[in-house]
């Protein structure tokens, strides 16, 4: 069901055959590319200039009887001798119900004068002392509304002084008048018709239970470089290990319907590479991080940003490794050659892994000593930073890829996870003293090994 809100002055329909100074352009709502899932059973119309300048509130159940009047017909104060001229009242009603025609009579001592159905009286002396009204009728179907003018008495005509008439004052150019149309799409998209960015402020309300339930102001003029964030996202959900966080997409507004929008999931700030509006929990990943939702809206004038507030998850619970069950802490030594890396250890214990000097490709690399024939367990936490792909492989030395390259894991980096947590165990070869992480980034990219990572001898 669309219900469609027409505002009418006088004997027809603003947008039908009055002329518009600008053209038309729509102003629309949404919420994540999708139509605003909310019921709207009250509108509030706000003109910003002209004779009808104010604030209307508008009922579905009103409209349902007919066309309602917001503003009533006046007539406005006649010289002597000269015609009565009525004002046309403002009107608003369901074009869903079918067309709205306006009619309009004089009447002189509550009597109808024939012929005189527009929206001036000339004088006439027949005419002079008696009370005059006007009486404005809006047809839709078969309702009729009717609104009557308050009377007033005919001005007699001043007597000839002989006196010549003052030359008359020009009259003042007409101020143009802002009328808009309302319409509702499927109780979901709020629009209104004959909106610029130079139309002031546009006020409406979204009665329905929703997360975008509220009262809301627009300036125009802030449309004018993209899409405007009425309502942020919203984020919900528990960060346990393994749970999922929700993201809710904010209400954005916009001169144009082709507007979309697009999200993603930040991990201290920075962009995970995740979209969708659901996150998983890794404690092993996000543990003690801060993790937010970032959505952008653009449409045909530019685009913006709106930010969720930010959830923090707890650090991961630190690894106690007792003394006696042989786990050791790796002693890490920088690669050489074309693919040369350096270990710099942190206050933390952590490895930053950089390419070091002589390095002519990127691709960093350490290592630990490893004796051939002994059986290793191995247990890896990185952060990838900057590296695409990490692999851990044994060899000789020199971190050069030679016959004796054995690979013992070789993971690429899955767009929703910051961290490399995995546990191997291996057996080197003969000519294989080293174990080398392997990570694949560019020259000046780095990446992290955390304390967490340890190996031990298990035969």
């Amino acid at each position: 069901m669309m219900l469609r809100l027409g505002v009418a002055i006088g004997p027809r329909r603003v947008h039908a055959s009055q002329p518009r100074p600008v053209p038309e352009i729509l102003l629309s709502l949404s919420a994540g590319n999708a139509d605003v899932p909310a019921q709207v059973d009250a509108l509030t119309l706000t003109i910003e200039a002209g004779p009808y300048a104010g604030t209307y509130p508008v009922t579905r159940a009103s409209l349902a009887q007919g066309p309602l009047c917001l503003v009533p017909a006046t007539l406005s104060p006649a010289p002597a001798g000269q015609p009565l001229t009525a004002v046309p009242g403002l009107w608003v009603y369901d074009a869903n119900l079918g067309p709205v025609e306006t009619s309009r009579q004089w009447l002189a001592d509550g009597a109808v004068l024939a012929d005189q159905a527009g929206l001036q009286l000339e004088f006439s002396a027949q005419l002079q002392g008696r009370t005059i009204a006007h009486v404005e009728t809006a047809r839709q179907a078969a309702v009729e509304a009717v609104h009557q003018t308050p009377a007033v008495v005919w001005p007699p005509q001043e007597p000839d002084t002989g006196e010549s008439d003052p030359e008359p004052e020009p009259e003042a150019p007409e101020e143009p008048v802002f009328k808009p149309e309302w319409v509702i799409l499927s109780d979901q998209r709020i629009s209104l018709s004959n909106v610029t960015t130079s139309s002031g402020t546009v006020s409406f309300s979204i009665d329905a239970s929703s997360a975008y339930q509220g009262s809301f102001i627009i300036h125009a003029a802030d449309l004018a470089q993209g899409p405007v964030c009425l309502v942020p996202p919203a984020v919900a959900g528990t960060t346990e290990d393994g749970a999922s966080l929700t993201a809710t997409p904010g209400l954005w507004v916009s001169l144009s319907e082709q507007i979309t929008c697009t999200g993603e999931w930040l991990h201290d700030g920075q962009a995970t590479g995740g979209a969708g509006t659901a996150h998983v929990i890794r404690i092993a990943q996000d543990g003690g991080a801060s993790l937010s939702y970032r959505e952008t809206a653009t449409d045909t004038a530019g685009s913006r940003q709106a930010l969720s507030a930010v959830v923090a998850v707890p650090a991961a619970p630190a690894v106690v490794v007792p003394p006696s069950d042989g786990w050791t802490a790796l002693e890490w030594r920088n690669a050489t050659g074309g693919y040369a890396g350096q270990a710099t250890r942190g206050a933390d214990g952590s490895i930053t892994v950089t390419s070091a000097s002589g390095n002519r490709a990127g691709n960093p690399r350490v290592h630990f000593d490893v004796t051939p024939g002994e059986t290793y367990q191995l247990e890896t936490v990185v952060e990838y930073g900057n590296a695409t792909r990490i692999i851990g492989r044994l060899s000789d030395a020199t971190g050069n890829n030679s016959g004796l390259d054995v690979a013992v894991f070789d993971v690429s980096r899955p767009a929703d996870q910051t961290r490399l947590v995995r546990s191997d165990t291996f057996t080197p070869t003969t000519g294989c003293i080293a174990m080398h992480y392997v990570f694949v980034m560019g020259l000046a990219g780095q990446a992290r090994i955390l304390p967490e990572t340890r190996v031990k001898k298990v035969s």
